[in-house]
């Protein structure tokens, strides 16, 4: 199946902090089968989140947002984490995207990482990509596998005006996505967020306007999350003196799908999935 983001919502690839989470068992789909490419198939979700009783924001990612202030711009976002394997019995529909990108929280969003989706006969398959504004993106056919090293960062080129998407799987050494791309005529590209999140992709069926059920990932554990804004301030999805943090949940009016653990030193944390929202 083609994963397609649901909703989304920068420096080198190579300033990506190293240091990444213990690998989940493996499974029968180990070695899953590859994904065809997916170009100009992306799209964001509706927005903007919404916020709880409790202070969280709730929409289709569990994960951190930094909220840029007003007037600042951020340039960069990156993290580290391993491929989960997905349990396609218990969610035989189900897919999931595990990704870092900017704006998304008012604006569609320029994000990068890896989808995962269930296949018919119970396996599940993995690949790449990378998404730019409302609908742009691309995928990659390189084959990975759950329990891999993944580094993601999305990176916004000032003199070039366009924005960098990188994603590289450490452990087998694949460059999965190195693409670039300017903001799509119409798109506001405020670049006036950063996230790390594990969320919903498009599909049929599932919670919501026609995404798919959230795959039963178990869960994702990110580690060396970074953020910089148009000024050069480097910082983490912590509080800083140019942005604001704030924790997501999935939570699209049929129960809380998957929730984000406490942030640790701004650059650490888990998604942990909780249900598939399917009815």
């Amino acid at each position: 199946m083609n994963v397609k983001l649901w909703l989304a919502g920068a420096v080198s690839a190579a300033a990506v902090t190293t240091g990444f989470a213990a690998a989940p068992a493996a499974t029968a789909a180990t070695h899953p089968a590859r994904l065809r490419p997916a170009a100009a198939s992306f799209r964001p979700g509706k927005l903007p989140l919404a916020r709880t009783p409790s202070g969280t924001l709730s929409g289709s990612w569990a994960g951190y947002i930094a909220l840029a202030d007003k007037n600042v711009r951020l340039r960069y976002a990156a993290a580290n984490f391993n491929v989960p394997s997905l349990n396609c019995p218990n969610a035989p529909a189900g897919a999931v995207v595990h990704a870092v990108g900017l704006d998304g929280y008012t604006n569609p969003t320029a994000m990068a990482g890896i989808g995962e989706g269930c296949n018919s006969d119970g396996t599940y398959s993995i690949n790449g990509f990378y998404q730019i504004g409302g609908s742009a993106g691309g995928g990659s056919t390189a084959a990975v596998s759950a329990g891999d090293a993944i580094q993601a960062s999305v990176y916004y080129d000032v003199g070039a005006a366009t924005y960098e998407f990188v994603v590289k799987d450490v452990t087998t050494g694949q460059l999965l996505i190195n693409a670039d791309a300017a903001c799509p005529s119409g798109d506001a590209c405020a670049d006036n967020s950063a996230e790390v999140i594990s969320g919903l992709a498009a599909g049929s069926g599932g919670p919501g306007e026609g995404d798919a059920p959230l795959g039963d990932y178990g869960m994702a554990n990110f580690t060396g999350a970074a953020v910089t804004s148009f000024s050069g301030t480097k910082g983490t999805l912590a509080n800083s003196k140019l942005w604001s943090s704030d924790a997501l949940r999935i939570n699209l009016g049929n129960g809380t799908l998957a929730t984000a653990s406490p942030l640790a030193g701004g650059t650490g944390f888990s998604t942990s999935w909780d249900a598939s929202g399917a009815s």
